[in-house]
């Protein structure tokens, strides 16, 4: 758990706080969103709005992706499944696994996680 449940202050209420210290039954005050003439009630963390309007607000203000071309890039590179999976298929058991080798060679050069994928990525386009 996050953090720690605060329970009603009313002596043998065992509900949890919604509110003021108090659970709905007594009296907790709900609040309404700040839209004008929104009835729905503020979600927590939505910045005093309904979960509607607060998910609109960030629709406006973030815009929208825009693909930078729609044809994909040119493959760059040597994919694995051109050498090292077919070398590996057919390891004769003898010396370490091509795969393993290739894995390994990124490791000792300190390339950055997820290399493997992104040259991946690149050779298929």
């Amino acid at each position: 758990m996050k953090h720690k449940r605060r329970y009603c202050r009313i002596p043998d209420c065992d509900k949890i706080v919604k509110s003021q210290g108090l659970c709905q039954r007594h009296g907790a005050k709900t609040r309404k969103c700040k839209f004008k003439d929104c009835e729905k009630q503020a979600q927590g963390n939505f910045d005093g709005m309904c979960k509607s309007h607060f998910k609109l607000t960030r629709k406006e203000l973030i815009a929208p992706i825009k693909p930078l071309s729609s044809e994909p890039p040119l493959p760059t590179g040597e994919s694995v499944y051109d050498r090292i999976i077919p070398a590996s298929v057919t390891w004769d058991g003898t010396g370490t696994l091509p795969l393993v080798q290739h894995l390994k060679a990124g490791f000792d050069e300190n390339r950055p996680r997820g290399w493997h994928r992104n040259d991946e990525r690149r050779a298929r386009g």
